[in-house]
Order: C-alpha cells, then structure tokens, then sequence
C-alpha cells in the first residue's frame, strides 16, 4: 500500500503528519516515518532527521545553515559535517596554569589545580562567529598540546586517552560583547552574543571541562527536542 502525504502540513520550518487525521488504518507511525523520510520538498534543502513521539504525529526537522545539537554532547567538527558547513579552528590562546580565583570560580575548579585553558576562534564559510573558551583539568586530560586543539580535543580524549564522556550541565544567556569578542570575532552590527556555558563530566561523574561557546546571534541557533511526561 501506497502511504499518502495529504495528511502532512508545514508549519514554518517542520514538516508535520498528523496521525489521527490519517484514514489508512493500517498505516503505522513507523511506516508513516518511512515514508517521510524520503520525500523532498522545496521548502529546505532536506531533512535532518525523523522523529517519532509519545504524542499523535511525526515531525521532520530541516537542516539550518547552524543548528547545534542541545540534548546531546557533540563537537564541532561533528557539528560542521552534520550541517555540511565550510569551517576552520584557529587558536588564538593555549596554555597550562593553575587556576587562580577567578578561574575557579567561573569553571567549578579547584583554586590551584592545574589546568590547561584554551581559547579557539571557529570560522563558519570564512568568518569569525564562534569564540570558544576551553578549561581542562591537567589531571584528567593530560599531554594536551596546540596541535590536537587545533584540530579535535574529544577525538583526543575519546580515541587516545579512552575516557568516556557522560554528561553535561549547560546554561543559555545573552551577554554584552567583550573587548576579546571583538577582537576575535566578525561582530558586524551586533553588541551582544549567545553564550553557552556548560561543565562536563565523565563517567567516573568526574568533571573534567568548563566551556563557553560564544556565539554571534544571527548565526545561533540551537536546537531541542521535547517531550511532555503527565505527572500523577
């Protein structure tokens, strides 16, 4: 049986199917997905992925010019194939100190453990839009250098060092651009940048991570999936 498509919609930048208003009985979600995922649409370029809720229906998300993964744990370069972005790191800052005052309180470390502190600009289609602002505990991710910052710190700590990376707290906020973003970054017209700041932990439940990932607004945008749980 042939699985129509006039029960979908567009909403904006999804692609909908309502299940409920779906008069082939012996359609499943499952099918319906299926059949989903292989339509095109001009409405963007493809689909990124085809989920199938508790709730009555299926969405389809599309690809954004940078959609950065909110739920899930995922470097840059797996941001950048994911999106199919031109992009490039440069360093700007490396160092290995101990963390004095002011460091450990804006990342959760010890005041004196060593750490190694990173500064990388990200460059999307040859712009400067991202600055990143890494701290590592020494102790957990030893021998760090310039070079495997420049290319991927978690494929180092994944593949080289065998450490398993479990979970990460996040806070989103709006900040005023500082002087360092300025510098560092294409800020165009803008004043301000979404900022990311998250620690991160193993599965030892060890943090060994703080980061912020600034980012200039018109080229932010993270995405979220959802899920009401009824209580009671």
């Amino acid at each position: 049986m042939t699985c129509r498509l006039d029960f979908c919609r567009i909403e904006g930048d999804e692609l909908v199917a309502d299940l409920d208003s779906l008069s082939l009985t012996d359609v499943t979600g499952e099918s319906a997905a299926r059949h989903i995922h292989c339509v095109k649409t001009d409405v963007h370029q493809d689909f990124r992925t085809v989920w199938k809720g508790h709730a009555h229906g299926v969405v389809a998300a599309f690809h954004h010019h940078g959609d950065f993964a909110v739920g899930g744990i995922e470097t840059f370069q797996e941001t950048v194939s994911r999106n199919r972005l031109t992009a490039t790191t440069r360093v700007i800052q490396f160092k290995c100190c101990a963390a004095d005052s002011e460091l450990a309180r804006m990342s959760g470390f010890h005041e004196g453990e060593q750490v190694y502190y990173v500064q990388r600009v990200r460059y999307l289609d040859g712009k400067p839009l991202i600055l990143d602002i890494n701290v590592f505990l020494a102790s957990l991710v030893p021998n760090l250098t310039e070079e495997i910052a420049a290319s991927s710190i978690y494929s180092y700590i994944e593949n080289r060092l065998g450490m398993q990376i479990a979970i990460s707290k996040r806070r989103i906020t709006v900040e005023r651009a500082t002087e360092l973003d300025e510098h560092a970054l294409d800020m165009g017209d803008y004043d301000c940048l979404a900022v990311i700041s998250g620690q991160t932990f193993n599965s030892d439940g060890e943090m060994f991570e703080y980061t912020q990932s600034r980012h200039r607004p018109d080229y932010f945008c993270f995405l979220d999936t959802a899920t009401r749980r009824k209580r009671g």
